[in-house]
């Protein structure tokens, strides 16, 4: 699990929009092995955020 001191004081990436995703800074936890990283995209066409953790694990969560 990733640790409190990881997130705190670091500033999120900004939003970037394009015409078929959003990037986007936050705090997102991988599906596999719980490390936390800091980005994630948002495909605007099949509605679905995906993140890739630094051991190269995909996660995906459908809004649609």
């Amino acid at each position: 699990m990733g640790k409190i001191e990881d997130l705190i004081g670091k500033k999120p990436k900004p939003t970037v929009v394009s015409k078929d995703k959003i990037e986007m800074g936050g705090a997102f936890s991988c599906q596999t092995c719980n490390k936390v990283v800091s980005e994630a995209e948002y495909n605007r066409q099949e509605y679905f955020v995906f993140w890739t953790c630094p051991d190269g694990h995909i996660s995906k969560v459908s809004l649609g």
